[in-house]
């Protein structure tokens, strides 16, 4: 019997979906190769009513320069499209999700600039014509980020049902973040791979994080300066980045400190 409450509230109905959704959400994190993570979104996207979804990580490896992945259940050509045009420069979605937490309806973020304009149609003519833009936050703010496009090929869906809006808006937030936890722990585990960062490398990474000199860190380490100075060059060119600093943060910000 359904409950007076449930009567009252249709609003409450569209936030408890059929728990297969709920299902598809909670087997990510068990999914261990990107194949399977894109075959999951894909029915998830499915059975909350849109025909494609996108889910975008970013992460700001300098003050200039950041590191974008995508796992797209849409159209291939155009998730290749925007990776080799660099268009998550001119994205006004992902520039929503950079500056906000809240999800909202992509036709509700203006383009800004002739290039987010064409970043947007180029979006519309791949089927992702009404969709709904859910950021994932993560606790290094804005230095890691995560956006999840849920879209459908129909001018309006969105705006027009808005019990059916409600229900991707709440599903989508849980969605979101656990593709955002997903990609986290696989570019982790690709950094350490690529650069081979031994423990006392990482430990030396935490002592730049507190601000720790490298005399200060000679003597922690009962060792001489220019020792912890060449240990510093190693962890620079095994990451490749420009400093000591950077290291810091581009291993911050993948979880490895």
């Amino acid at each position: 019997m359904r409950s007076s409450a449930s009567a009252a509230d249709p609003a409450a109905e569209a936030a408890a979906p059929d728990p297969t959704v709920w299902d598809t959400v909670a087997r990510l994190n068990e999914t261990a190769d990107q194949a399977g993570v894109v075959q999951l979104l894909t029915q998830a996207a499915s059975q909350l009513g849109a025909d494609a979804a996108c889910f975008i990580g970013s992460v700001r490896l300098s003050a200039s320069r950041r590191a974008h992945r995508l796992i797209a259940a849409c159209d291939p050509a155009w998730a290749s499209d925007y990776l080799l045009r660099q268009r998550f420069e001119h994205d006004p979605w992902l520039l929503h999700a950079r500056r906000g937490t809240d999800p909202a309806l992509g036709s509700a973020i203006p383009p800004a600039s002739v290039d987010q304009q064409d970043t947007v149609a180029a979006a519309h003519t791949a089927g992702l014509r009404s969709t709904w833009v859910i950021p994932a936050i993560s606790s290094v703010g804005e230095d890691r980020i995560g956006v999840l496009y849920l879209a459908s090929g129909v001018v309006g869906r969105f705006e027009q049902d808005p019990l059916l809006a409600f229900r991707v808006k709440v599903v989508g937030r849980s969605l979101a973040m656990e593709l955002h936890e997903w990609l986290h722990i696989q570019m982790r585990r690709e950094l350490l791979a690529e650069s081979r960062l031994t423990d006392a490398e990482i430990d030396l990474l935490r002592h730049e994080e507190q601000g720790h000199g490298s005399k200060a860190i000679a003597i922690a380490l009962n060792t001489e300066p220019k020792t912890v100075d060449c240990r510093f060059q190693r962890i620079i060119a095994k990451m490749g980045v420009a400093s000591r600093r950077e290291a810091w943060r581009v291993a911050r910000v993948h979880g490895v400190i």
